[in-house]
């Protein structure tokens, strides 16, 4: 960032392709490499560091057992998350703007939380099993086991989250729980999930050439991605609240 800071455009790119040289697939790593190429105007490259558009998966998950739909199981996950002891207003340090969070959702007295991490871990072997053995660093950077990290965000109409990158893990992803109708079905951003780069990084010109993917989700959804490609959330002004669970999956080492 100091290099962007003073210009130093070349310099980062030099630091972050040495970094993978060395087998460096930290994601802020990989996240230096797009922003890099785009302020280049090599905007092409630039989607290709990314890797938004090869490796992002998107799915309806199916109901655990005991649950006849996932709209039913949805409901339950719901009502657990909003009488969680640990949630809170705003938290220091985070994405997050104008958010209620939990930061554990899994304790003890759980019986929701421990029923979606099995359908997520499913989820994410199948789409890691057919990943590709391509030389691309993030592929490259995929190990033999990791941890599962997640947490809920939870928004009122004013909630978003800022341009952002999941530092500590490889694969990222998101659950919807509960998506209100307004959402889903709108013609607008509120509420909605863009992938993109940060204009405050690389100008308000290389943001628009480099494009946003924008996507609206549903309770149900699941989305996977690489930890380093940016995303924000717009805020959707209703009066309901937008529920999901956000997640990495991430090498062991990162949260020792």
């Amino acid at each position: 960032m100091l290099d962007f800071q003073l210009d130093r455009t070349e310099a980062a790119l030099e630091f972050a392709d040495e970094m993978v040289r060395q087998g460096v697939t930290h994601a802020r790593v990989l996240g230096i490499r797009p922003l890099a190429l785009s302020r280049l105007g090599r905007t092409s490259d630039a989607r290709t560091a990314f890797g938004f558009d090869t490796h992002l998966h998107m799915a309806t998950l199916p109901p655990p057992p005991g649950w006849e739909s996932i709209e039913a199981f949805n409901r339950d996950l719901a009502a657990e998350l909003l009488n969680h002891p640990g949630i809170r207003y705003e938290r220091y340090g985070v994405a997050s703007a104008n958010t209620w969070r939990i930061d554990e959702p899994c304790l003890g007295r759980s019986r929701m939380v421990p029923l979606l991490q099995k359908l997520l871990q499913k989820e994410v072997e199948a789409y890691v099993a057919r990943l590709a053995d391509d030389d691309d660093p993030w592929l490259n950077g995929r190990k033999a086991s990791g941890f599962l990290h997640h947490w809920s965000v939870i928004t009122d109409g004013d909630g978003f989250e800022e341009w952002h990158v999941h530092q500590n893990g490889w694969l990222s992803g998101a659950y919807y729980v509960d998506v209100p109708d307004f959402i889903v079905k709108g013609d607008g951003p509120g509420g909605c999930v863009a992938f993109g780069l940060p204009e405050g990084i690389v100008s308000d010109d290389a943001h628009r050439a480099f494009g946003t993917r924008l996507f609206r989700p549903y309770s149900g959804l699941v989305m996977m991605f690489p930890s380093h490609a940016f995303h924000r959330t717009y805020a959707h002004r209703g009066d309901q609240r937008r529920i999901c669970l956000a997640f990495d999956i991430a090498p062991h080492e990162s949260y020792q």
